[in-house]
């Protein structure tokens, strides 16, 4: 996703919070080392993220959950999107996706954010 965002020349937001779920998945999905091996290449790989000068990271979110009373553990996605107003909320979770806009911002996954910037 951060690709996208850097070869489409685009700026992004995201929040300390969806940095941390995506530790909890890199670090849960590669399990052939020990932990702390993984937990530092997580480190590292976060790193990345906070450093890119094209993505700006937000503080840790505590939204209210009834933003997304169907799936409050996304509610700071709505939150982070009143805080930032951006074009697009670009993720893969379907059930997101499914729901195509919010608060003016198009839900849209990689594919389709090249698609509809013309750099597919």
């Amino acid at each position: 996703m951060l690709a996208t965002i850097n070869l489409g020349g685009l700026e992004g937001v995201i929040a300390e919070n969806a940095l941390e779920e995506a530790r909890a998945h890199l670090v849960a999905q590669e399990s052939s080392n020990s932990l702390k091996v993984r937990w530092k290449w997580s480190d590292d790989f976060l790193e990345w993220f906070r450093s890119s000068p094209t993505l700006r990271v937000l503080p840790w979110i505590n939204p209210d959950p009834q933003l997304l009373p169907e799936n409050r553990k996304d509610a700071y996605l709505w939150a982070a999107i009143e805080l930032s107003t951006p074009d697009c909320l670009l993720t893969l979770d379907k059930g997101l996706l499914a729901q195509g806009s919010y608060g003016g911002a198009s839900i849209l996954d990689p594919h389709r954010l090249l698609v509809e910037l013309d750099l597919d």
